[in-house]
């Protein structure tokens, strides 16, 4: 893991919080450039260490991204098109905030 990773793994193990949650990780992460790969290995060495990442007012983090993806390809496919997050939340069973958090976290992923 590249040592600003190690950096802000250990920034956000001493927030004194009693759950992490995406904001906090993307907070984190600020501008700094990773990949899909590098979250996976933070989020395993957070848990790892105890610390899961999870959202306290819906589904773990990778629950999260992974519903909302999975929703925004099959309706991709469906309307020829990029799906609105209202659609995508009547879609998934979610709430428009939480699709927003997934959305967002996803672009966190393609930078």
């Amino acid at each position: 893991m590249r040592p600003e990773l190690t950096a802000i793994a250990e920034q956000l193990m001493r927030l004194e919080v009693s759950s992490l949650s995406l904001d906090h990780v993307a907070e984190a992460i600020g501008t700094l450039l990773v990949t899909p790969d590098e979250i996976g290995a933070l989020f395993d060495l957070l848990e790892a260490q105890g610390r899961p990442v999870d959202d306290v007012q819906g589904p773990r983090a990778a629950e999260l991204l992974a519903q909302v993806l999975s929703t925004a390809r099959v309706l991709r496919v469906e309307l020829g098109r990029a799906p609105q997050p209202r659609e995508l939340a009547e879609r998934a069973g979610l709430s428009l905030e939480l699709v927003r958090r997934g959305l967002w976290f996803a672009r966190i992923l393609q930078r």
